[in-house]
């Protein structure tokens, strides 16, 4: 299982066999949106904005700063069981689509799903890093491995989430609901009470 440690490796990788695809979002009428990334490269200095998903904009700061690690939450503080998660999980989140839909979407891989959820629910809670989406906007916030999460908004105003860890919950409700054991392949949709979505589906990356 891909995992990652294996992800930082691919991001030393020269970039001519990196090279980003163009993306369509994954619902008709919705534009691409950038996921914009307040970094500090260099302790101290000047922060910059890096945009794309959580592997591209990595794979950009290491090559500046190859010393460079991502911001994460105190690791050492204890994690929420699985009880108590599916019930905050459920409280928030109104509605879960498992499939590919009408759309057709593709299945992604089941265990890079889970470690890009670990990913998303690891990320320093700094109000810089908040996720922000344009009405009617999607914004792929991780891919790899062809698995990707993707946050969209159904508001008609710009909106911004409280923590990232608000797209790796749908990510799970997603992952934990819809997921083939057997195959481990999943797709699905979850949207919250307050018009904005989660979709986990396959993708090109």
């Amino acid at each position: 299982m891909p995992t990652f440690k294996s992800l930082a490796i691919l991001c030393l990788l020269p970039l001519q066999a990196l090279v980003a695809q163009a993306i369509e979002a994954p619902l008709p009428n919705y534009t691409v949106e950038d996921i914009i990334w307040d970094i500090e490269v260099f302790p101290g200095q000047e922060r910059q904005n890096f945009t794309g998903t959580i592997q591209e904009v990595t794979r950009q700061v290491l090559a500046i700063n190859p010393q460079w690690e991502l911001p994460v939450a105190n690791k050492s503080a204890p994690r929420t069981d699985m009880e108590t998660l599916e019930k905050r999980v459920w409280t928030d989140w109104k509605t879960l689509n498992c499939g590919g839909g009408p759309y057709k979407w593709a299945t992604a891989n089941s265990d890079v799903i889970r470690e890009g959820i670990e990913y998303l629910r690891g990320l320093s809670e700094d109000p810089r890093q908040r996720p922000q989406n344009r009405p009617g906007g999607c914004g792929r916030v991780s891919c790899s491995y062809n698995s990707a999460i993707w946050w969209c908004n159904d508001n008609k105003v710009l909106w911004t989430l409280d923590y990232w860890t608000d797209i790796g919950d749908g990510a799970f409700f997603i992952n934990f609901r819809c997921a083939n054991d057997q195959t481990r392949r999943v797709v699905g949709q979850a949207f919250t009470s307050v018009n904005w979505n989660v979709i986990v589906r396959g993708d090109k990356c």
